[in-house]
């Protein structure tokens, strides 16, 4: 055999998976955890997978391609929740060329837990040349009181993040539910969801924004508060000293309401807490997200990580 063709097949071996696990385990890594960057995210919540297999990511990936097909091209019945008109434009616009499906490595991601799931549409408008790119990220169950650990027959990826047209949203969704016999809904988060999150403030190296709603006066719909880092951490820094001397514990959250209220006479516990913005990236309460790029990985993976138990 010649020395090209020992490469080449080198190559391919390399390319189907690692030496490491099980057959079912040995898929392409074509998806990097970059396509999390940068990207208006919406969150959906999703009831566990029935017979969902990693063995199968390539498969499914033809079947969603056919299925988006079927349902703009009239073959399957179009979902009668998404406007006509819209059906028509979309076939109007252009077509799907490719699905791809595969594991994401996110760098720092807890290794006990499955490793996220990415799904990128490419999409090519009959206008146009340039081809767009729509992704989906499914997020697997990380709390170690997840049942369906004990269930060989489901697995629960309970947080489902999608930068895509509603059209094509609402598609995959579909899909989904007719496939693996799940229901997937918008995943609004509660404030004390945004307040858990924020407990990472001083690990961050940049300022911190927290928008609060104001409810019953139209005038003022929201107050944001810009905090430093420099002040997060002396913050911080008394908070602890608090809790030594007094054995009281005090979230960051709470000393940072409890300092506005002296200083603003503003109880800030009574409103709600609809945004928050960090430099790893912005979550709002009805569900929209945007990662940033940060030097800490680690960072990003512990944001990941409290977004997919608040859809636990």
């Amino acid at each position: 055999m010649s020395r090209i063709a020992n490469k080449k097949k080198k190559r391919n071996r390399t390319l189907r998976g690692d030496s490491s696990g099980d057959e079912s385990d040995r898929e392409i890594y074509s998806l990097d955890a970059d396509i999390l960057i940068n990207k208006a995210f919406t969150l959906y919540r999703c009831t566990p997978f029935y017979k969902f297999e990693l063995s199968k990511l390539h498969q499914y990936a033809k079947e969603i391609k056919k299925f988006i097909e079927g349902q703009m091209t009239g073959i399957l019945p179009f979902d009668s929740s998404l406007d006509e008109f819209e059906n028509i434009n979309m076939l109007k616009e252009g077509k799907v060329t490719d699905v791809v499906i595969s594991r994401i490595k996110i760098p720092e991601w807890n290794v006990s837990n499955k490793l996220p799931i990415g799904i990128e549409i490419q999409f090519r408008s009959k206008k146009s040349s340039t081809e767009q790119k729509f992704h989906i990220v499914l997020f697997p169950s990380i709390r170690h009181g997840d049942d369906t650990k004990n269930s060989p027959s489901f697995s629960h990826y309970p947080l489902i993040i999608i930068k895509a047209p509603q059209r094509i949203t609402t598609i995959f969704i579909e899909w989904i539910q007719r496939q693996f016999d799940c229901r997937i809904c918008r995943h609004h988060l509660l404030s004390s969801n945004l307040k858990g999150i924020i407990e990472d403030s001083p690990s961050v190296s940049k300022q911190t924004e927290l928008t609060y709603s104001i409810p019953n006066i139209s005038e003022i719909k929201n107050i944001t508060l810009r905090i430093s880092f420099e002040d997060i951490k002396r913050l911080y820094d008394r908070i602890i000293q608090k809790d030594t001397e007094h054995s009281e514990t005090l979230s960051i959250m709470e000393g940072i309401e409890n300092h506005f209220f002296h200083c603003l006479r503003i109880k800030f516990t009574s409103l709600t807490l609809s945004k928050i913005s960090t430099n790893v990236g912005h979550i709002t309460c009805d569900g929209k997200l945007k990662l940033f790029k940060v030097f800490n990985s680690h960072l990003t993976a512990s944001f990941l990580e409290k977004l997919v138990i608040t859809a636990q």
